[in-house]
Formats: structure tokens, sequence, C-alpha cells
């Protein structure tokens, strides 16, 4: 869902010292600040549950507990006078250009697509174009002054792995085998991973803290109050994969 960094504090300079330096330059400026956060900063759901704005949230990972903290931060800003702010939760975004679910393709591509587990987890995802769309319909929205909103973004369907390599599948229109990776497998695999990340200089896209939200039963989001704000989805998962596979081949990515 996120690349990691080597450490808790790397993640926070990066997404809290970041962020107060964006709020600082827009300071008494009269700007609307749209705030790019993250489901992680809400943490997972209960499973056959929906997440939305009046959950409570906890985060289970670095990233995510950096995501809320900087979410406070903007707050904080929006709480003074002349300062106006949207905060923006999207759920695991994909589409071209994405390098964080390549893998996923690529390993389908090559005719397998290997699931943790039993391949049940559900999870919230959004393609990309649609999440510009989000963007631009919060941009254009009067946000409250001296206060801030807060918005999940997300399709309406729910999806498990399963779906997700079905769609991959589908759209590379060939057949791919889905392999069963045991959870017991998965801590070996991770610390190889972060070894070699360690050695290239490079954050692992599959660590322990990635692990941690990938082991979750529901990763759940409901973008009503998006809906309600005029925002509304463009692209089914079919669609969206189907985009994407035509985006990474016509880019050599495939």
């Amino acid at each position: 869902m996120t690349m990691v960094y080597f450490s808790r504090a790397a993640m926070f300079r990066s997404n809290v010292d970041g962020t107060e330096t964006l709020l600082r330059a827009c300071d008494g400026r009269n700007i609307h600040f749209i705030h790019m956060s993250s489901q992680a900063a809400a943490g997972p759901g209960v499973p056959g549950q929906y997440c939305d704005e009046t959950s409570t949230p906890l985060p289970l990972t670095w990233y995510g507990e950096s995501k809320l903290a900087s979410e406070e931060r903007v707050r904080a800003w929006a709480g003074r006078a002349g300062n106006r702010a949207t905060i923006l939760r999207p759920a695991v975004v994909y589409g071209p250009r994405d390098r964080a679910l390549l893998a996923s393709f690529r390993l389908a591509a090559r005719g397998i697509a290997p699931v943790l587990g039993d391949g049940k987890r559900v999870f919230s995802l959004i393609y990309v174009q649609d999440l510009v769309d989000a963007i631009f319909c919060l941009a254009t929205r009067a946000a409250p002054a001296g206060g801030s909103d807060v918005f999940f973004a997300a399709g309406d369907e729910g999806v498990t792995w399963r779906d997700w390599t079905d769609a991959i599948a589908t759209a590379l229109g060939r057949r791919v085998r889905t392999i069963r990776v045991p959870e017991c497998f998965a801590p070996p695999v991770v610390c190889v991973a972060e070894a070699v990340g360690m050695l290239r200089g490079k954050p692992a896209l599959l660590s322990r803290q990635k692990l941690i939200e990938l082991r979750q039963r529901s990763w759940l989001c409901r973008p009503a109050r998006l809906r309600s704000a005029g925002w509304v989805p463009m692209h089914t998962l079919e669609s969206g994969v189907r985009e994407t596979v035509q985006w990474y081949r016509e880019h050599r990515w495939l």
C-alpha cells in the first residue's frame, strides 16, 4: 500500500515535518490546503464493516501513525484565522505509473498469483484518475474557515486478493494460477526482502511494517461523504485494471 522507510523517525520526518514545512509556506495566504493522508491513518476495520469519517483512528504502522500525526498538524493549522484545509484519506491507489502493485501484474503475466493465506482478505481500492477527480472536487468546494474536513476516497466495491488477481488475469487475457502462501512463510520472505533493500540502499516494498497491513482481515472504507460533495468514481475494478495493464504494456513495464 505504501513505501516503508528504514525507521519510524525517517517516516515521521518525511510525512510530519514535510507537512509542517508546507503549512508554514501557506500560512496566512488564504490557501485551501488539500492534505493527502491515507486510509492507513484510520487503520483497518472490523471484518464485514466499512470505516467512515466518524471511526476512531487506530493506525497500526509507522506510516499510518505518521499520517495521523500529519493530519493533527493540518487541523491545528486550519484552526488559526485565515487558514482552510481538507484532509483526504485514499484507499490503496493503483493505475498507470504505479510501482507499488506492479509486482502483482508482472507475476500474473508469468502465470502465477501468490496470495497470503486464504485470499479472502478484503480491502478498498481507488483508481488513480478517480483520486485525481476527488482532489479537484474538493479543491473547488468551499472548505470551512478555521477548520478542516476529512474524506475517505475509495471505489464502492470491496475487493479480495482473489478478485484482484482475477481482474489482472482477465485484463492480461491469460490463465493465472493462484498460489496460496501460508502466513508462516511470510516473515522469512520479508526478512530477505528487507536485507536486500538495506544492501541496495532502498526501502523494501515488502517489509515487516507492510506485513502488519497485509495480515489484517479488512481494509474497507466508505466514500459516502465524498460522494455527497459531488464526486463520483468513474472506474470499476475491471475497467481500472484493464487501463492499467494497457499503460504498463505500452510503456514496456510488462
